[in-house]
């Protein structure tokens, strides 16, 4: 058939791909079909869209190709909605998102990496001054990671949420001082949020370690905040563990900052070094079902927020920058070595575990280490250069490694954990979606039949149907149960442990090798 995809062309990327658009219906209580008119361009490619105040503008951002590596092609421009002439308000090498209008419709703010280039940053909030033609950095000292804002009537003030190192709460920016100041306050996540008509309240969600998500309200001139829901109620009959903020000093003299989850016990025992994904991910305090259910089983975990981590400022972010597997392997290292001294975990009883850039650094940790007793890798890149063209590379290219595999190929080479398989001695399990266009599932197969073409004691558990993370009911709870046995088997040397039996109606599809 006529079904042939022409990959990068048109709005195809490494998968079949289509033109869209921003369109317009006239609202009727009619119930007959109704012309819809579009209103942008063709062959076009549209990411955010905001309709100005008065409805007279469009602001969109768009692309004309839709290559995977190629997000800095996004632009910012301004239609006007009754001649169609168009202003554009970027045109750069950074990639665009997040449009809103201020109320009176004299400002259009977005976020962005950089005005220029598309610089590894948390994210930066810009100002457009639409009468003036200028553009202005907001909250340009503010070190938290901002993940969401909105305007609030009157155009005075600007409400977001932001991570604060492993919380996040609301905050309020006064436009015309910069001043902030925080709404919520308090250990947790706070995510969601909505406000009223004139920001006087809000409902949002909040979950902590011992909490797993409930809808809150609050007064925000009184302070007052009420829970709404109770989503989870079975949670107290549970017995669950308030985590610790832990801080030691990395090879470098860097402080790290991570969160620790603990058994009760006197004595040393077993501990699982979690490493979180991105690299420009967080562990933070919000509710951790598997670290719950690792202390439920006796194991202390760590989960240190290495250089590389959001929510500590643009300095620890870049942190990693050309050296992958290198700072960050330390900062894991020296974060094991301070709960040894510390009496948290002891060095013959210890796992390590990752998903994403986690499985990617969990895979160099046991070729430069053999500490460790058992690895669970999920979702990983074994092999920087294999994976240049069928996962996507511009992170890598442009922060992590630096260069591509043939101008810097001895980096791309050197610091692939494939390139080091022949020195792994710990028996490991991998896990990864059949689908995933992310870290492509050939990387942990690979990984897998070198293990066990050495001699390593290893396992590969491939989910059908399933992308970069793992959703289908059945197959999480294979991979925990999987998981929690391979641990056990290693670590502790439970040969016989059995799970909590499954419903008889579940299976599951899980191609186990």
């Amino acid at each position: 058939g006529d079904d042939a995809i022409f990959i990068d062309e048109g709005p195809n990327g490494q998968t079949r791909g289509s033109w869209n658009g921003v369109w317009r219906v006239a609202a009727s209580h009619v119930p007959e079909p109704v012309a819809a008119e579009r209103i942008t361009p063709e062959e076009r490619r549209i990411g955010d869209f905001a309709v100005s105040p008065d409805g007279n503008h469009l602001a969109y951002t768009f692309r004309q190709e839709n290559r995977r590596n190629d997000g800095f092609l996004t632009e910012v421009v301004l239609r006007s909605l009754s001649t169609g002439e168009e202003v554009p308000i970027t045109s750069n090498q950074a990639p665009e998102s997040g449009l809103a209008w201020s109320p009176d419709g004299r400002i259009l703010t977005y976020v962005a990496p950089d005005l220029e280039d598309w610089a590894l940053d948390q994210g930066n909030l810009y100002a457009y001054d639409i009468p003036h033609e200028r553009t202005q950095q907001l909250l340009e000292d503010f070190q938290p990671d901002m993940r969401g804002y909105t305007w609030a009537p009157g155009g005075n003030h600007i409400d977001f949420t932001a991570l604060d190192r492993t919380d996040a709460n609301v905050y309020r920016l006064d436009v015309a001082s910069g001043e902030v100041e925080a709404l919520t306050e308090g250990v947790g996540i706070v995510s969601s949020v909505s406000f009223d008509a004139t920001h006087g309240s809000m409902a949002f969600l909040r979950s902590g370690p011992t909490a797993s998500g409930d809808v809150w309200f609050r007064d925000l001139e009184s302070g007052q905040e009420r829970r709404l829901t109770t989503a989870n109620p079975g949670l107290a009959e549970k017995t669950l563990v308030e985590p610790e903020v832990v801080r030691w000093t990395s090879s470098d003299g860097l402080e790290i900052e991570g969160i620790l989850y603990q058994p009760e016990r006197s004595d040393p025992g077993a501990m699982v070094l979690e490493i979180h994904g991105g690299p420009a991910g967080v562990f933070s305090r919000t509710f951790d079902t598997d670290a719950q259910l690792l202390v439920a089983a006796g194991y202390a975990v760590l989960q240190p927020n290495v250089r590389g981590s959001s929510g500590y400022g643009d300095e620890l972010l870049r942190g990693n920058m050309n050296d992958i597997g290198g700072g960050d392997f330390q900062d894991l290292m020296t974060g094991v070595d301070a709960m040894i001294e510390r009496g948290v975990a002891h060095p013959d009883s210890l796992a390590v575990k990752g998903w994403s850039y986690g499985g990617i650094l969990g895979g160099w940790t046991i070729t430069q280490t053999d500490r460790f007793k058992a690895a669970s890798l999920g979702a990983m890149v074994a092999d920087w250069s294999s994976e240049f063209g069928t996962g996507f590379n511009f992170d890598v290219v442009r922060w992590y490694l630096g260069g591509d595999p043939w101008s810097n190929s001895e980096m791309w080479r050197e610091r692939s954990a494939y390139s080091h398989l022949d020195q792994v001695e710990t028996p490991t399990i991998l896990f990864h979606g059949a689908e995933d266009r992310t870290d492509t599932m050939e990387q942990s197969m690979n990984f897998f039949a070198g293990l066990r073409h050495l001699g390593v004691d290893a396992r590969f558990l491939l989910f059908p149907r399933e992308g970069h993370g793992i959703q289908e009911p059945r197959h999480r709870r294979t991979l925990m149960v999987e998981e929690m046995r391979w641990i056990h088997r290693y670590v502790k040397g439970l040969e016989d442990w059995t799970p909590p039996e499954r419903p008889s109606e579940e299976k599951t599809d899980a191609v186990i090798s």
